[in-house]
């Protein structure tokens, strides 16, 4: 979930709550993917989580695929 990061020896404590945040954030994403929900709302779900544990990502989510291929 965290763009395949590995730690190598015992992680932070840091490092554990970013994770559990990106997971819980993940899991907030997925709830807010309904029909009828913009991929904003879905965003705002994840980075709300993020906001809760005291981070701060301040630009996009996801990735660019599709962004380079015509519909």
């Amino acid at each position: 979930p965290l763009s395949r990061t590995v730690f190598l020896g015992k992680p932070t404590q840091e490092f554990l709550d970013a994770e559990k945040a990106t997971l819980e954030g993940m899991e907030a994403g997925l709830a807010a993917a309904k029909p009828g929900n913009a991929c904003e709302d879905i965003a705002n779900a994840f980075f709300g989580v993020l906001k809760r544990y005291g981070i701060v990502k301040d630009n996009r989510t996801g990735y660019s695929i599709g962004l380079s291929y015509p519909p």
